[in-house]
């Protein structure tokens, strides 16, 4: 079937889910749309229906456009290869307004995605991918070697046999660096149908590569396709269901703290704060890390300790492997091997959890 096909059956898939339901009454939360933004993703990947509900009205409310890429960005990132079945729906939801119109309204729609994503097993293995391939130093000279490919022979490289990190460069690039650009890959146009297409052609499902396709153009994100070259690695592997160690809760003018991280004011304002400070892991950052990375450096390394934590995590070897080199590589800083770093801040994570609360709690 081709894509509009396709997607007529999961339009009708969506309408069947959200006509039929009792839509909660829409609770929006008095923060800036960057902390509803975090509210909202980390509370998905932490099954918290609850402030994942009152971040997402609070972005109908105030930054309607910012729900439904959060929600799309969520989708791929955060559930992928958990809940293949979700992707579609998302995926579709996505198309606009005026189609979410006919499954009941921008909150109907909403809401019932909302809870199908909180409520399902995740996986961070895309995300984990793209952070590796994008930073990990250990593929420096894997990106300088890629760049100089045909598109075929990126492909070709695609559906053989490299480790995934390498076959997830290619695709990158033949997807085309001036679509998702990173200052770690050169710019260079790319050819995102004959990706997919290829993958359909080499055995990849119908229905699942469009709808990757459909997310990549929706998205403006590699993870979609990412994904789409997991779901052949995953299938001959053993997975299990493991919840992640979740960190206690603070809140902060009725805000989890964990909310607040490098991408909003207050997050910022805390980690200067913190970097300035006696601890171990602030000296060990001042030391090791160049000025100008040290902030998104402690800002990744949080992420790893509290901001990427899910409540029911999908585990099998690869994804464990990309999750492994995403924390110790995937920070930034030139740091290749950041187990240093990430073992001090979780002893120092009361004393960063104190500075966070008087930074954020005005």
């Amino acid at each position: 079937m081709n894509t509009p096909e396709i997607f007529q059956h999961i339009y009708r898939d969506l309408a069947d889910q959200t006509l039929m339901r009792t839509v909660p009454i829409p609770s929006p939360t008095a923060v800036s749309p960057w902390i509803a933004m975090s509210l909202l993703h980390k509370a998905i990947r932490r099954g918290r229906t609850d402030f994942a509900l009152a971040a997402a009205a609070t972005l109908l409310r105030d930054a309607p456009d910012k729900l439904w890429r959060r929600l799309g960005g969520a989708a791929f990132e955060d559930i992928g290869l958990g809940n293949l079945s979700l992707l579609p729906l998302v995926t579709a939801a996505m198309a606009g307004k005026r189609v979410r119109q006919t499954f009941g309204g921008e909150w109907q729609v909403a809401s019932y995605l909302v809870e199908q994503l909180c409520q399902s097993v995740k996986c961070r293995a895309a995300d984990d991918l793209l952070m590796t391939a994008d930073t990990h130093p250990e593929f420096i000279q894997v990106r300088t070697v890629l760049v100089e490919l045909s598109i075929p022979q990126l492909l070709d490289v695609v559906i053989g046999t490299d480790p995934v990190q390498i076959r997830a460069l290619a695709m990158w690039y033949a997807l085309g660096t001036d679509r998702r650009p990173s200052k770690h890959l050169t710019y260079q146009r790319g050819n995102p149908d004959a990706v997919f297409n290829t993958l359909f052609e080499a055995g990849w499902p119908n229905t699942l590569v469009e709808v990757c396709r459909v997310g990549f153009k929706r998205t403006g994100e590699v993870l979609a396709p990412f994904v789409l070259l997991l779901s052949r690695d995953i299938a001959n592997q053993v997975s299990t269901i493991v919840p992640d160690e979740l960190a206690d809760e603070q809140l902060i003018s009725g805000v989890p703290a964990w909310a607040f991280d490098q991408y909003s004011r207050e997050g910022k304002a805390a980690l200067r704060s913190f970097l300035g400070g006696s601890t171990d892991i602030a000296r060990w950052i001042r030391e090791e890390i160049a000025e100008g990375d040290r902030l998104s450096f402690l800002g990744n390394l949080l992420f790893r300790v509290e901001g990427g934590a899910v409540d029911r995590r999908l585990r099998w070897a690869t994804g464990d492997l990309l999750k492994s080199l995403a924390e110790l590589g995937g920070n930034g800083g030139d740091c290749a091997d950041a187990s240093e770093p990430l073992r001090l801040l979780k002893a120092d994570f009361k004393s960063f959890q104190e500075v966070r609360f008087n930074a954020c709690n005005r």
